[in-house]
């Protein structure tokens, strides 16, 4: 065998067989069948870049109830795979996949994907093919920290606003640190309660931190009438 065929051969085998798109991947791992008693190892495994991942729509089968998370419509969730155990849950954006730049957003929280679903849709609603479903979200434009609420959720906005209210307070009042709703458990009792409600939580420390500075705006705002109206008061008092 001469010396190019042998470095040619080799450079194949360092790397690899081409990689098919994330969402071929997904397709065949469906395809699998999977034994009641099966382990990690056992599932087909989805590569993206140097990591490995499986399905954590097969994986859940072992731990219950799958996700509610309304972002489900547009990407996958999957789940690390670290010697031969589970590890963190990321998402995959199908669009990011199909146009052959594959992305993960790591799950734990839905907070950066909902980011990058909003920013991708800013840019690319002109090019789109629509061969993806649309989603629709609003979020105030004075309030840019703020986490995506949905059009169809149920909870009144008056409600949100309270709950964000007492979220910050209970920090304050607790001399908590700002990342204290970043905490994985924390929010997993969100989760169980409502999704819903848990996708309105401040969870960041710059969410709750920008929330405080709207409550002081809020609050001077409201001295600063309670001081007027007491005023008028003292004046018509004089007045009599």
């Amino acid at each position: 065998m001469s010396t190019s065929a042998t470095a040619s051969t080799n450079a194949y085998a360092l790397m690899g067989a081409p990689r098919l798109c994330v969402s071929t991947q997904i397709a065949n791992a469906l395809l699998v069948a999977i034994t009641p008693a099966f382990t990690i190892d056992d599932l087909p495994q989805i590569v993206v870049g140097l990591k490995r991942y499986v399905l954590e729509t097969q994986l859940s089968r072992r731990r219950g109830r799958g996700r509610s998370s309304w972002i489900r419509d547009h990407g996958d969730f999957l789940v690390e795979v670290i010697q031969g155990r589970s590890g963190t849950s990321f998402w995959s954006y199908r669009r990011c996949d199909a146009k052959g730049a594959p992305r993960v957003f790591g799950a734990v929280t839905t907070s950066a994907a909902q980011e990058h679903l909003l920013r991708i849709s800013a840019t690319s609603d002109e090019d789109s093919d629509g061969s993806y479903p649309p989603f629709s979200a609003t979020a105030s434009p004075s309030s840019p920290f703020k986490r995506v609420r949905l059009i169809n959720t149920s909870i009144l906005k008056a409600k949100i606003t309270t709950m964000r209210d007492l979220c910050v307070a209970s920090v304050v009042s607790a001399g908590l640190p700002f990342i204290h709703f970043e905490n994985a458990f924390l929010q997993q009792i969100f989760r169980y309660h409502s999704t819903e409600v848990a996708g309105e939580v401040p969870w960041g420390r710059t969410a709750i931190r920008d929330h405080l500075g709207d409550l002081l705006r809020h609050g001077e705002a409201l001295m600063k009438s309670e001081l007027r109206r007491a005023a008028s008061k003292i004046y018509l008092l004089f007045d009599l």
